[in-house]
């Protein structure tokens, strides 16, 4: 509920201001969010076992969750919803209304008969904000106890939090959490995640070492990881830093996605050893022959001077967890394999940095600490989490 109804969704997705059909006037609702909270927040395209593989018809093909119909059926749902504290169409004048969940307006809601997914039907109901609000609850529900939910939403957790390419068993595990966290409770995201991060799939050293396993890591994630390697905090303020040309040269840009689609899309398998294999590799679709150069440059920017802010750099990274070891450089690099690598860097990989660290001409601590953090942040093991 907290999705549908929030402001900056309505915006976003468009279905803020939505009015009951009108043939006579050709009018019909938006069926951008009821497309979407199908398709990316809930059930997906396909219907699928509880082990995150699809389901086929008696002639082998995909069976889709739904129809044009019951998208139809679900922008009706969709009605009479405004940013609160504001009259029928008034819009928004400050920033921070965006926070306030949008109001149901009672006449503007289509309160008839919707026939949703698998038989499922909303009955009429006398026009009320109550009974507006009943609709939209009674809808989210039904979605939310689809059979396809649990391993959707599981297996898209996987692939962000563990791995691009989870087993059917993995994926079956967390879908089981997903329905009943044991005490009988459907869709507690705790235990999911719980669930994820404990489970053997994730943790065992043995399945670690399989070129199946693992995913290329999003550019943001790998700022961020430096920005929190390098403490470049800045007092209790909520600031948000001068991004530039940063989605030009990884593109990605946070809470800026060019469409509701993300970044990359979650099945997309480059072009190599990977699509051979028939593996996917989501955010290798935003790594291409311009982003492999520009976003390392980037990340040397942000290692070198932090972060911009209003044209000025901020967020001085600081290297003093490192200065302990700058006179090892064995040292240096078992500290980093563990921070940046999780103990995954290889012989070659450390040999090719070690031999770069005691090549350079460094007098300065800093310039050192700064040049093995960004080298190992952007080596294979530092750019793929395993």
């Amino acid at each position: 509920m907290g999705v549908t109804l929030d402001a900056n969704m309505g915006r976003y997705l468009s279905h803020v201001g939505n009015l009951p059909p009108d043939p006579a006037l050709n009018r019909y609702p938006d069926e951008n969010y009821a497309r979407e909270v199908m398709q990316l927040f809930t059930i997906g395209l396909w219907e699928l076992n509880q082990d995150g593989s699809y389901k086929v018809d008696s002639n082998g093909d995909q069976i889709p969750t739904y129809d044009n119909h019951a998208i139809t059926e679900l922008a009706r749902v969709m009605t009479g919803l405004w940013f609160a504290n504001n009259g029928w169409g008034i819009q928004i004048k400050q920033d921070h209304e965006h926070l306030v969940p949008m109001e149901l307006f009672p006449t503007k809601h289509d309160f008839g008969e919707k026939k949703l997914l698998n038989g499922f039907i909303i009955p009429a109901r006398t026009p009320s904000k109550a009974n507006g609000m009943q609709d939209i609850r009674d809808a989210i529900r039904h979605l939310f106890e689809h059979p396809n939910c649990a391993p959707f939403i599981s297996r898209s957790l996987i692939q962000f939090l563990i791995t691009s390419n989870p087993t059917p068993a993995y994926v079956e595990r967390i879908s089981s959490i997903f329905s009943d966290n044991g005490k009988g409770v459907r869709g507690d995201l705790g235990a999911v995640v719980k669930g994820i991060l404990m489970d053997p799939e994730a943790r065992d050293p043995a399945i670690a070492t399989s070129p199946e396993f693992g995913l290329f890591r999003e550019p943001v994630i790998r700022t961020m990881h430096l920005a929190k390697l390098t403490k470049m905090n800045r007092s209790g303020d909520l600031v948000w830093w001068d991004y530039g040309n940063y989605f030009e040269d990884t593109l990605q840009m946070p809470m800026n996605s060019p469409t509701v689609f993300n970044f990359y899309r979650p099945d997309y398998s480059p072009p190599g050893s990977l699509n051979v294999a028939g593996l996917d590799g989501p955010a290798f679709e935003i790594a291409n022959s311009y982003t492999l150069i520009s976003a390392p440059n980037r990340f040397w920017e942000i290692a070198d001077r932090g972060f911009r802010i209003g044209g000025r750099y901020h967020f001085a990274p600081s290297y003093v967890d490192f200065m302990p070891y700058l006179e090892d450089s064995d040292a240096l690099l078992d500290y980093l394999n563990i921070v940046i690598c999780a103990g995954g860097m290889g012989a070659q990989t450390r040999s090719i940095i070690k031999s770069n660290l005691a090549k350079t001409d460094i007098s300065d601590a800093v310039e050192k600490a700064r040049l093995a953090v960004y080298l190992v942040m952007m080596s294979p093991e530092g750019s793929v989490q395993r």
